[in-house]
């Protein structure tokens, strides 16, 4: 590709063009009457700042419309996800199938490390029933877990709509038994959301102590972070609660 004398190419050449045209149609559209010519009178040294200080607010303007498109995307990304799941459940008759696929592309989406169905029973005790990891981290698929791990008690505030997000298993709020429990697995960031089932066998297998008008807790969909730390972005909590609401409907 042919250099120029300054050390542009010409894709850098059209791209700062590209860049200079926005930018005038900012100024255009923000302040239609504006000349370089009207700060003449002023001398150069007001010039100067004038144009340093609109430079500055169109860099604003140019920043602000960045992150609103990037925010636009990601909402487009996440109802695509979601509608692509759930249209997977009106089509597909195996449920383990339906499963694999929601993790599988969880995983991919919000790039964690692993992603399962921890799937809650009767006599208090748990299994990943549904895991996707990657190669490098122990897998837990298959794994039955005692009742200590998911206490009773938890199971009310879930059961409302409970979510937790956990940014650092090391964090003073995290017990130290879970934080324990969870670093054999390489787990140092993790978001749990519910599955929540409406009166789906509720008098066989609610616990005794929920309130009847509770949704019954089936099971939890959890994500891990065991890379690094992570804070769970508020986008990536909901869209956790709308796939569990298409897990749940898949269970039914």
């Amino acid at each position: 590709m042919q250099q120029f004398c300054l050390g542009f190419d010409e894709y850098s050449i059209r791209k700062i063009q590209m860049h200079t045209l926005f930018i005038q149609s900012l100024i255009q559209m923000l302040m239609p009457n504006f000349s370089v010519i009207n700060l003449a009178p002023f001398g150069i040294g007001f010039s100067i700042v004038a144009l340093g200080v609109i430079y500055y607010f169109l860099n604003l303007e140019v920043t602000r419309r960045q992150r609103a498109e990037v925010i636009l995307r990601q909402q487009t990304e996440r109802e695509r996800l979601v509608n692509q799941i759930a249209q997977h459940i009106r089509e597909s008759l195996d449920l383990e199938e339906v499963l694999t696929t929601t993790v599988t592309e969880v995983r991919e989406f919000l790039k964690v490390d692993r992603v399962l169905i921890y799937r809650l029973w009767e006599d208090g005790t748990g299994s990943a029933i549904t895991e996707t990891v990657l190669p490098e981290y122990t897998k837990i698929l298959g794994e039955t877990f005692p009742e200590e791990v998911f206490p009773k008690e938890y199971h009310q505030a879930y059961s409302l709509g409970k979510t937790r997000a956990i940014a650092n298993v090391e964090q003073a709020d995290v017990e130290a038994c879970l934080a324990d429990f969870v670093k054999q697995f390489g787990v140092k960031a993790k978001l749990v959301v519910p599955i929540l089932q409406e009166n789906r066998q509720a008098d066989k297998q609610r616990d005794s102590k929920t309130p009847a008008s509770t949704p019954y807790l089936w099971g939890l969909l959890i994500a891990h972070q065991c890379d690094r730390t992570r804070i769970w972005e508020s986008w990536e909590i909901e869209l956790m609660k709308q796939l569990a609401t298409q897990v749940a409907i898949a269970i039914t």
